[in-house]
């Protein structure tokens, strides 16, 4: 069940005309690396330290490979890659690397682990 809380917002487009109402999701607690490795663990064969193990060993291999200018793909999970945020050039020439402003990492959920979201319900709360 997906609790979520109605939230009026403007359109930026539109300044002018009325707010509409939006749904929020908003998550009920945080679940971290360590109750996640011992949530896997009760489905595998492998104790909770050593699936701790192998997710911190992801957790440092993959910003490793985006840094060296690799596409980190987890097979139905989704895929990693780094996009630049810059400043325009008019023309090639003019543009230097000062007009890079920062890196953002880009997730793009495999299909297969968006279906696991179909058949969500939701629920209203205050």
């Amino acid at each position: 069940m997906i609790n979520y809380r109605l939230h009026q917002k403007v359109n930026p487009r539109a300044l002018d005309e009325p707010r509409k109402y939006y749904a929020i999701a908003k998550s009920t607690r945080t679940v971290d690396v360590r109750e996640l490795a011992e949530q896997i663990s009760l489905e595998v064969s492998l104790g909770s330290p050593d699936v701790l193990a192998v997710l911190e060993s992801l957790l440092i291999n993959i910003p490793k490979n985006l840094k060296h200018g690799h596409i980190v793909k987890l097979r139905d999970f989704g895929t990693f890659r780094l996009n630049l945020k810059s400043e325009g050039a008019d023309l090639e020439e003019d543009f230097s690397e000062q007009m890079i402003k920062g890196t953002k990492v880009n997730f793009r959920p495999d299909p297969l682990f968006l279906q696991s979201f179909s058949f969500l319900k939701y629920q209203k709360i205050d």
